[in-house]
């Protein structure tokens, strides 16, 4: 599906942690960029909000 720039800077403009980056699945043109975008902005966000930063935390995570 095509978005038009101008809608997805719109979009991504209303949501807090969001970037407009271009990519094409075909050519994997800005899929690099974007993964990358992604991971620096979850860790951005873990630490302004460390209280949700799993890294940090003592706890571990038990399955039975």
């Amino acid at each position: 599906r095509t978005v038009s720039r101008q809608e997805g800077e719109k979009l991504a403009a209303q949501w807090e942690y969001c970037k407009y980056v271009e990519t094409s699945a075909k050519t994997k043109e800005g899929v690099e960029e974007m993964y990358y975008g992604i991971i620096n902005t979850i860790n951005d966000w873990m630490d302004q909000h460390p209280e949700w930063d799993l890294r940090k935390r003592k706890q571990k995570c038990i399955i039975q």
